[in-house]
């Protein structure tokens, strides 16, 4: 009915819809894969994080890192968006690549800034001073790292600065690891 027929039964017409049939599967498969968010520095000081990646941004906030590998004196956190609608699940935000770009100190649409509160500006970042960054995504693994400004442009830092953990509702600082960004 559809033309030849292999040695092994099947006719050319039904093998030529398989392979189409497992072509598309593969591309959905392909499509369904986690990106990691991803994070480019741009401009000066204030820096802007270009971010690319499959996540949706639940939070993002940026600290003071101590570079001499001891517990930062000062962890409080400067700056700390969040989105305006979390969702019912708490943790949902807007796609990292619809956002596209976040500058320090200015809130992107559709969120609102929690660190510092009513809205005031967040301090100065001071030229020579290491600071930490965390991007948390949802459904895409996060990005975090250090930065430094240096000549007034952000530059990532390689530093072993620590981090705050929390073990069986204790929190304590200790080595971040390794930046992913």
């Amino acid at each position: 009915m559809f033309g030849k027929t292999f040695k092994n039964g099947l006719e050319e017409g039904k093998v030529k819809v398989m392979s189409i049939v497992l072509f598309v599967l593969l591309l959905l498969s392909l499509s369904c894969y986690e990106r990691p968010t991803r994070v480019a520095l741009e401009g000066g000081n204030p820096p802007t994080f270009a971010l690319r990646g499959s996540g949706d941004l639940d939070r993002f906030y940026i600290e003071e890192a101590d570079a001499q590998e001891q517990p930062n004196p000062s962890p409080d956190i400067l700056w700390e968006i969040v989105p305006q609608d979390p969702g019912p699940s708490g943790l949902e935000g807007k796609a990292v690549e619809d956002i596209g770009k976040v500058t320090y100190g200015i809130v992107p649409a559709e969120y609102k800034q929690r660190i510092p509160s009513n809205n005031q500006p967040p301090p100065v970042l001071v030229e020579g001073r290491y600071y930490y960054f965390h991007f948390s995504t949802v459904n895409a693994p996060h990005a975090w790292g250090f930065i430094v400004i240096k000549n007034g442009q952000p530059q990532f830092a390689r530093i072993h600065g620590n981090c705050v953990h929390d073990k069986d509702g204790k929190k304590f600082k200790g080595p971040c690891g390794e930046p992913e960004y």
